[in-house]
């Protein structure tokens, strides 16, 4: 047996009945005080999960060749499968538009997939149930082009303000770390992951209940 079959048998199995098992509680359970710590341990099978699934995707690459001489990564599959995965196990919808962006470009993948998984996942914990939107345009970025991504949800108002004080300019970050929740850590990570690449995550809020995390990550043209 190979070990990427191994790999996908002994760990993506439990994994997935650990998300199924503890949405179901969720879903069913009234207690606040229980759907906390199950929503935590959800979201920590899902970054395992994912893990996984970058591993298994390095041992066994795909040998999908691009059309027409065309090299880089599928934009539109790469971002459609984050997005499906992230959302299989929750009851948070996404709603993607991606206008006007080839279909390949040149980018880290991996460290792009783990940078989406971290603003995905610990930026919904912050919306209400209402459907989140990700948006995906093709921008100009010294010294080429970048991908802005755009997560839009709505939120309470409590929320808006603590998040915008998270994401003030003249903050440091670090004044942060000892006495933030899990999800305000994650995002605090997927912007330090952002900036170490040439990237930055930022917040725009629209109105008083509505927010934009606004993600900008480097790319290349392919074939350059």
């Amino acid at each position: 047996v190979s070990v990427s079959s191994r790999l996908s048998h002994d760990l993506k199995t439990p994994l997935n009945a650990i998300m199924g098992m503890t949405q179901l509680l969720i879903e069913e359970s009234s207690d606040e005080n229980l759907r906390e710590p199950l929503s935590i341990v959800q979201r920590a099978a899902g970054d395992l999960s994912a893990t996984v699934d970058n591993l298994l995707g390095w041992l066994s690459p795909s040998t999908e060749t691009p059309p027409n001489g065309e090299s880089g990564v599928q934009v539109r599959n790469f971002i459609f499968d984050i997005v499906d995965r992230l959302t299989a196990y929750q009851a948070t919808t996404i709603e993607c538009s991606i206008d006007d962006v080839p279909n390949y470009l040149d980018f880290r993948a991996t460290a792009y997939e783990q940078i989406l998984r971290q603003l995905i996942t610990h930026g919904l914990s912050f919306g209400t149930d209402s459907p989140a939107a990700l948006s995906v345009q093709l921008i100009e970025l010294d010294p080429e082009f970048g991908l802005l991504f755009g997560l839009n949800l709505r939120a309470d108002q409590r929320t808006v303000l603590r998040l915008s004080q998270v994401f003030e300019v003249d903050n440091d970050p670090d004044r942060f770390n000892s006495s933030a929740n899990a999800d305000i850590q994650g995002l605090l990570n997927a912007k330090a992951l952002a900036e170490r690449i040439g990237g930055n995550l930022t917040l725009a809020v629209d109105t008083s209940d509505a927010l934009s995390f606004q993600l900008t990550l480097p790319v290349r043209s392919p074939m350059r």
